[in-house]
């Protein structure tokens, strides 16, 4: 089998003597390339070759007609057998590497951070940290949506503290951003999702607005413009972003290629505009569900399973919806919760990982907004091992369903792939 994607699955490969073949067809490969292996487990093995492979000097036996290759470009198949070692790499830092590029941005199941910043907090810490680890550190494991909150009247020289409610994470807007970009820099095969919230604001303030755009524009060479709407190779390397606000209503230029979207604490629909500024005139739907004023962990996990039942399952295919499913709570008293968010967060976490919606769904999760994301005591290592394993159930699963015909050895047969804007995939009978 050979693939015009970046992806192809091999099957029965035996355990204990973990040898592959690969044939690369029909294009001399000029500046080599890397195989990386993922097995069921999750673990990973690579190998790499520098130089080119292949061979300039056609050769009738293998010729073969692919659409978008001239003859004159067609080579000897490059073959060579590899044993991979016994030592797998781990890869959290650039798994999204293993994503084909040409799959859409809103197939993806993307582990994200409820109030990604709040390991700073230090103020009732029970009730504002989210997190327990940084931002730099939730990326650098795996997480790839962060949900940040600049305070509409809080700042450092104009750039806005990121806060939860009125309490500090003594880190700014400017520095995640900074943070964000140092991590796509060493890491270009990934992207993040940013949602931006005007925290503890009753109504939408232009300053907000303002402080927001200036600080954001900064960073302007990072953000893949309405990137959700595309595939994922344009987005590496760079943010996607979302902002809960409508802040292009300020004296600011244009929306960046960033979207807007009023919010609620329900479920919801909504248009994402460009703003008046836009040089856009195009729409998208998000669909999110962000009830965290609930009683109980079991009316939360009623909320979950229906976003994923009733409004995801449906539309799995659907290139013009983007959804967000956040899966924490809250249960308001003086401030925050009268339960500590750890003990929150552990039962709601609990409850979907012991979910049969969530661990034999077989479609894509999108945006999971968590608490304590990685923590293996509010089970935040298994949340983020669920949502990061499905792109692996669902992107990569039959990506190369392809139906061969019988015929001479230079025959090809070709089928569409289903999971990747109609590339086409192509079998060579042998």
């Amino acid at each position: 089998f050979s693939t015009q994607s970046e992806m192809v699955r091999i099957s029965q490969v035996n355990a204990t003597q973990p040898t592959v073949r690969f044939f690369l067809l029909p294009v001399k490969q000029e500046q080599g390339f890397t195989i990386t292996v993922r097995t069921t487990s999750g673990k990973y093995y690579t190998k790499s070759s520098a130089t080119a492979v292949g061979t300039s000097e056609p050769n009738a036996d293998y010729l073969t007609t692919v659409s978008g290759v001239s003859n004159g470009t067609t080579c000897k198949p490059y073959y060579k057998k590899y044993k991979f070692g016994a030592i797998a790499t781990a890869r959290t830092q650039n798994w999204m590497a293993m994503i084909p590029g040409n799959v859409k941005f809103n197939h993806l199941s993307l582990p994200g951070a409820h109030d990604a910043a709040t390991s700073g907090c230090t103020s009732y810490k029970d009730y504002t940290i989210c997190q327990n680890i940084t931002v730099e550190e939730l990326l650098a494991k795996g997480c790839r949506a962060l949900d940040l909150r600049p305070h509409t009247s809080k700042n450092e020289n104009g750039d806005p503290t990121i806060t939860h409610a009125s309490y500090s994470t003594n880190t700014t807007l400017g520095g995640n951003y900074e943070v964000i970009k140092r991590f796509l820099t060493a890491n270009p095969t990934e992207t993040v999702f940013v949602l931006l919230n005007e925290e503890d604001a009753t109504s939408h303030s232009t300053t907000w607005s303002d402080r927001v755009w200036n600080i954001t524009n900064n960073y302007k060479d990072i953000i893949a413009s309405y990137g959700w709407k595309g595939n994922l190779n344009p987005c590496r390397g760079k943010m996607v972003v979302i902002f809960r606000e409508a802040y292009a209503d300020g004296t600011n230029a244009d929306d960046l290629g960033c979207g807007r979207v009023g919010w609620g604490s329900s479920f919801n629909e909504k248009s994402i505009c460009f703003g008046d500024k836009s040089k856009s005139t195009d729409s998208y739907t998000l669909w999110y569900q962000d009830e965290y004023d609930t009683s109980s962990s079991s009316d939360k996990m009623t909320n979950l399973t229906t976003m994923l039942n009733n409004y995801i399952s449906p539309n799995e295919k659907d290139a013009t919806r983007l959804y967000v499913n956040n899966t924490n709570i809250a249960k308001f008293s003086i401030f925050g919760s009268s339960t500590a968010n750890t003990s929150l967060a552990s039962a709601v976490n609990s409850a979907v990982l012991a979910s049969d919606v969530f661990t034999n769904h077989t479609g894509r999760f999108c945006i999971m907004m968590t608490d304590f994301l990685f923590s293996s005591s509010q089970k935040g290592d298994q949340m983020f091992e669920l949502i990061h394993q499905q792109n692996f159930k669902y992107v990569y699963q039959n990506r190369t369903r392809c139906t061969a015909t019988s015929g001479s050895s230079t025959e090809a047969a070709v089928s569409s792939d289903e999971y990747a804007d109609d590339s086409q995939v192509y079998v060579r009978g042998l």
